[in-house]
């Protein structure tokens, strides 16, 4: 795409393995994030039971992210 003098543009570095290894973080964040919604609800609401909505928000995003890993990166 580049020739010569623009090689060391930021946009050619960007190759494939790049570009996994971001969304690998990328996805991992979002799983961590679902997670400490679970946690932070879980500790603000202790003697009782955690909001349903909440709960499904932190499961729906942690699943997101292991599946996006699980089944696109890991190939």
């Amino acid at each position: 795409m580049f020739q010569g003098k623009y090689k060391n543009y930021i946009g050619y570095v960007w190759n494939s393995t790049c570009l996994l290894s971001a969304m690998y973080y990328l996805v991992k964040i979002i799983q961590a994030t679902g997670l400490t919604i679970i946690l932070i609800d879980f500790v603000r609401k202790f003697p009782q039971l955690m909001n349903p909505r909440i709960f499904l928000l932190g499961i729906f995003l942690f699943t997101l992210g292991w599946g996006v890993n699980h089944l696109l990166i890991r190939k």
